[in-house]
């Protein structure tokens, strides 16, 4: 496995690999500090989850707090990760796109 690893880091594994090993082992983790981010990921949805309970959106102003989490910074947060190719995870993509309908990856005049 730290072979598939390291082909991953290095660019050697095909599109079709990753998803293959992202599809056949839900956990699967590329990097050590995946596991982390998957961790604060994870929190972030659930609260994610409570605001669009609340505020019938998933589109938080940076400014929103929710049961005193930053959910807007979180937000924006996961926004530039994707523009900067760090939110590399289909599996992350797909659930921010599929848990919540409205979710938008670009959002002009909002503060």
């Amino acid at each position: 496995m730290t072979n598939r690893r390291t082909d991953y880091r290095v660019g050697r594994l095909s599109a079709e690999r990753i998803a293959l090993f992202e599809n056949e082992f839900p956990d699967w983790q590329w990097r050590k500090q995946d596991a982390a981010f998957a961790v604060a990921f994870e929190t972030g949805l659930a609260h994610l989850h409570r605001y669009v309970a609340a505020h019938g959106t998933s589109n938080a102003r940076r400014r929103d707090v929710i049961d005193g989490f930053p959910i807007g910074t979180w937000v924006a947060s996961r926004r530039a990760d994707y523009y900067k190719g760090r939110l590399t995870a289909e599996r992350m993509i797909r659930r921010l796109e599929t848990e919540f309908p409205d979710w938008q990856w670009t959002v002009r005049g909002r503060s």
